[in-house]
């Protein structure tokens, strides 16, 4: 059950008092973003913060405190320039106070809702910042970069919900005034209803008790989605599609359908949602009952350049049973069954392969949803896109060309003729410009991980603090940078943790990232422990340590050595 610090006003109260049937804790402290407040010292027990910064207090401290209207004096290009330069600085301020203070545990930063029309006039500009619509837009755009500069900090924009429910039956902008920005409600009917024709409360008037009860709803769920999203919980890293019915409509050599026939409409949306995948940095791949070559060609002559063979890290069209080609690729990419999704629309096939990995997962058979899962669903989705991300399926693919080559010549001449070059880093804060990629990797690695463990924020600002730190290895060969593709956790003496990219297995880094930890620990210490659990993920490890050196005695692996880095990996 997640426990949540609130901290705001009366709209951020609004979240706290929403009826939650024991699904969470929400413990609300009144915030103004204007006053100094005592925040609790211990941030453990909260599972994130969720701050709400007052708009219309913002907006005032921006320009003449006490008078609420003053924007609406303000038509001079410089004056509004600089009322909107100062709330930036009034935004920056509290997201690095309260992300600072908070540092270790994920902080969501609330946008400001804006209205969604032009108060101004149907036919006045709306790209100025006379507009107070787009004169928010701005302000929350700022709140967005300001956030992306602290680990920790996460920006969410409450205006999609508002839109994906209906803004105009949320917001309070029909009522209040332009940067009061709150939801819809009767908080003040008590004061009026004495007047000499009884009024129809606002929530009535307005239709909204439905919207708002909806937007409470959908903004619960976004907030546990990201921090789903941040846990890296059910990871979704690779998608394996059919291609006839499922990429496109109809058996591309059994029928004359044309081109736009095949994908205008849920199969192009379908296609697009795969390349938003990829672009996080997930893994595609194909496996197609059918003739290669010919299928290669209907897929040219009905997608052209939009989505091609070269976007799939791995393309099996066969005559094979489908559970088969799902094990290739599997072991190609060196991905679990558990983070897959398989895609098909007939269901013996599905159950074909289910049969075959029990533990993989597949989306229903009504195609009209698989775009929204994709694009949506927090398992598919990452916090943050790194440039190894991006670069995922070339690397991949040059993985998979890799593992060829070696199968045609002698292993160590093979492993020469990479021309591996590795780069060491030891990040000792998380203001290292590689922590962001160590700390993914730590905490979405399976196969090659020695405890499994899963980091948070505060253990890892923790173990920084008492003087422990992170190596990571950067590994490039003569065809592709890998990137970052390795780390080990040390503290004090220990290798707590070390987790290896699939896409290096075998190529001799996890020693070279071992000889780089051991250096670092025997330059202060006697011996070094290594700690190895068995999570029934990660067998690829599981004899690393006795390889390398290690002894194993009822304090774990111990070694006094750092022993001999790989001959045929250079250091940059």
């Amino acid at each position: 059950m997640p426990n949540y610090l609130l901290l705001g006003t009366c709209g951020a109260g609004a979240f706290a008092d929403f009826p939650h049937e024991g699904a969470r804790t929400v413990s609300h402290m009144l915030w103004d973003a204007r006053t100094p407040v005592k925040l609790p010292a211990d941030s453990q027990q909260f599972d994130a913060i969720i701050v709400a910064m007052t708009q219309r207090y913002i907006i005032d401290d921006a320009g003449d405190k006490g008078n609420d209207l003053l924007f609406h004096r303000l038509h001079a290009q410089d004056q509004l320039v600089t009322m909107r330069d100062t709330a930036y600085g009034l935004i920056s301020e509290q997201v690095e106070h309260l992300a600072t203070h908070f540092a270790g545990r994920p902080v969501f930063f609330l946008a400001f809702l804006e209205q969604n029309f032009n108060a101004r006039g149907l036919l006045l500009p709306n790209y100025t910042l006379e507009n107070p619509a787009y004169f928010m837009r701005q302000l929350n755009e700022h709140m967005e970069r300001a956030t992306a500069a602290f680990e920790n900090a996460h920006f969410i924009d409450l205006n999609q919900i508002a839109n994906w429910i209906g803004n105009g039956r949320i917001n309070d902008h029909l009522l209040n005034a332009t940067f009061h920005g709150n939801y819809l409600s009767n908080w003040d009917y008590e004061f009026d209803r004495e007047r000499a024709v009884k009024p129809t409360p606002a929530a009535e008037l307005f239709n909204s008790d439905d919207s708002v009860r909806a937007f409470k709803i959908m903004f619960w769920k976004t907030i546990e989605n990201a921090l789903s999203i941040i846990r890296r919980e059910n990871t979704v890293k690779l998608i394996i599609i059919d291609l006839d019915d499922t990429l496109w409509r109809g058996i591309a050599a059994e029928d004359d359908l044309e081109p736009h026939q095949r994908i205008e409409g849920w199969a192009l949306g379908f296609a697009e949602a795969l390349l938003y995948f990829k672009n996080r940095g997930g893994l595609l791949a194909i496996s197609s009952k059918n003739d290669a070559q010919k299928t290669l060609e209907n897929m040219h002559r009905i997608y052209g350049w939009r989505i091609t063979p070269h976007d799939f890290a791995s393309v099996k069209i066969g005559w094979n049973r489908k559970s088969d080609g799902v094990a290739e690729i599997l072991k190609e990419i060196n991905v679990l069954p558990e983070n897959t999704v398989f895609i098909d629309d007939n269901p013996r096939e599905v159950d074909d392969v289910l049969a075959a990995f029990p533990g993989i997962r597949t989306l229903g058979f009504d195609h009209y949803l698989w775009r929204s899962k994709i694009l949506l669903d927090p398992a598919f989705q990452v916090p943050h896109v790194s440039e190894e991300s991006r670069n995922r399926t070339a690397l991949a693919q040059q993985s998979i060309k890799r593992r060829e080559e070696k199968a045609a010549i002698p292993h160590d001449e093979w492993l020469q003729s990479l021309q591996l070059v590795a780069k060491i880093d030891v990040i000792s804060g998380e203001e290292h410009p590689k922590f962001k990629r160590a700390f993914e990797l730590l905490n979405k690695t399976n196969q090659f991980n020695t405890t499994g463990k899963r980091w948070d924020n505060s253990e890892i600002a923790a173990l920084f603090q008492r003087g422990g730190c992170l190596i990571s290895i950067s590994v490039a060969d003569k065809s592709i940078d890998n990137g970052l593709t390795g780390v080990a956790v040390i503290d004090g003496a220990s290798i707590e943790q070390a987790v290896l990219s699939c896409r290096v297995f075998g190529l001799g880094i996890e020693n070279m990232l071992t000889h780089a930890a051991l250096e670092k620990i025997l330059s202060d210490h006697d011996s070094a422990t290594a700690r190895l659990t068995d999570t029934g993920k990660n067998f690829s490890c599981h004899d690393h340590f006795k390889q390398y050196g290690f002894d194993h005695t009822d304090a774990g692996w111990v070694t006094k050595v750092v022993g001999i880095k790989p001959a045929w990996i250079q250091l940059a």
